[in-house]
């Protein structure tokens, strides 16, 4: 028989010993506060709340401290430095009480308990609690502690420090500061949160900060890979442009989630075009092959864009290709048509490629003479056969 979970109230009355580090042991008689740790709940689901609980690194001022916070909420503690502070948070931490004991502690910070700049030179690790809590806080402390975290902040800090940011997005008054240091943090979690901001020119800066973060690591790519999922096409769009930037060219797992897109709506559909044919590498077997694998289930616009690549980076001499682009051309519709009769004349060798990815037409000195269906390869005259007339090549 499978046993309920713990429930807050089960833990009541139970009694637990902590040990600081410098050998005192304090008895504690929990109550329902206690099962927000995950410490705790697992020591009594494992009947182990009889066993001493060390506490490394914590003092006993810090423990008692802490203790009494729990019990009997922020009335104790009268005047204290900022010293006292990091301690409550190591054993907080050690507890896994922090949610609990932060917003305690905030109503002493807004006392002024700890001073009028406690903040200035605790360690960044003990800041970033006080983040999901800066709202409670008054506007002087805030502006202390978010500057705090924007300038001393380490890598091993930037994700909590980016989360915290985040939540401060919504405020009116921390809005503009919030968005500042998340565009200055070098952390790409960090312009991946501004990818899917609401605000455009918000995401435009997103991309080109990504870019100056290059090289940036595969997995942190994911991040961005990810938000071309987005409900919103926008996001989307602009998730596909960083990618564009980014990512090495060549990456067949980029190009892999890319594919879909271009059967997205038209703003996605054309950035998704505009990246693949970038990182897409000229006479790639493996894209070209998974291009015209996916090429007939496209939809028509879909299968349009699919063709626009093909042209840029399909094998010189690949008959299988040819061969889809003559089908694309009998079956298609007028766009795809058109697209397809590019692809057969670019592999037949009648267009080249310039720097940029687009077609250019040939010309030479004869160049009247070139468009007459006499001069036409095989292939390229039942293309325009089967699309039915010529459109104007500019």
């Amino acid at each position: 028989m499978k046993e309920r979970p713990m429930e807050p109230k089960d833990i009541c009355n139970e009694e637990i010993r902590l040990v600081s580090a410098e050998g005192d042991i304090f008895q504690v008689q929990l109550s329902e506060k206690w099962a927000e740790s995950s410490l705790i709940r697992s020591l009594f689901e494992d009947s182990r709340l009889d066993e001493d609980i060390p506490l490394p690194s914590s003092t006993s001022r810090g423990l008692t401290a802490c203790l009494e916070l729990l019990r009997q909420g922020p009335s104790p503690i009268e005047k204290a430095d900022t010293l006292l502070l990091e301690e409550i948070l190591w054993v907080a931490k050690l507890l896994d009480m922090l949610a609990t004991i932060t917003p305690l502690l905030v109503d002493l910070l807004g006392d002024g308990v700890f001073g009028e700049w406690p903040f200035v030179a605790m360690p960044v690790n003990h800041l970033v609690p006080f983040l999901s809590c800066a709202e409670s806080m008054p506007q002087s402390l805030v502006s202390q502690l978010l500057e705090a975290c924007s300038s001393r902040a380490e890598p091993v800090h930037y994700q909590a420090v980016t989360k915290g940011f985040m939540t401060l997005l919504g405020s009116k008054v921390w809005h503009d500061f919030s968005l500042g240091a998340l565009q200055r943090l070098p952390f790409i979690g960090a312009k991946v949160a501004l990818l899917a901001s609401k605000d455009f020119s918000v995401r435009a800066t997103a991309v080109k900060d990504i870019k100056a973060l290059l090289p940036v690591d595969l997995a942190e790519l994911k991040l961005v890979v990810r938000l071309t999922q987005h409900p919103s096409f926008l996001v989307r769009e602009h998730a596909v442009m960083a990618l564009a930037e980014a990512a090495p060219k060549g990456e067949h797992t980029i190009i892999l989630s890319l594919l879909p897109l271009l059967e997205d709506v038209r703003e996605v559909r054309v950035a998704a075009t505009s990246a693949l044919k970038h990182l897409i590498l000229k006479d790639d077997a493996w894209a070209t092959q998974q291009l015209m694998e996916k090429f007939f289930s496209f939809h028509k616009l879909g299968q349009c864009a699919a063709l626009e690549v093909l042209a840029c980076v399909a094998p010189s001499i690949n008959e299988s290709v040819l061969d889809m682009a003559m089908q694309a051309a009998r079956e298609g519709c007028t766009l795809s048509k058109m697209q397809a009769y590019r692809l057969v004349r670019m592999l037949e060798g009648s267009q080249c490629h310039d720097h940029q990815g687009n077609i250019q037409t040939q010309r030479s000195s004869s160049s009247c003479d070139q468009d007459s269906p006499r001069e036409r390869t095989p292939r390229s005259s039942q293309a325009w056969s089967d699309l039915g007339s010529d459109p104007e090549w500019d």
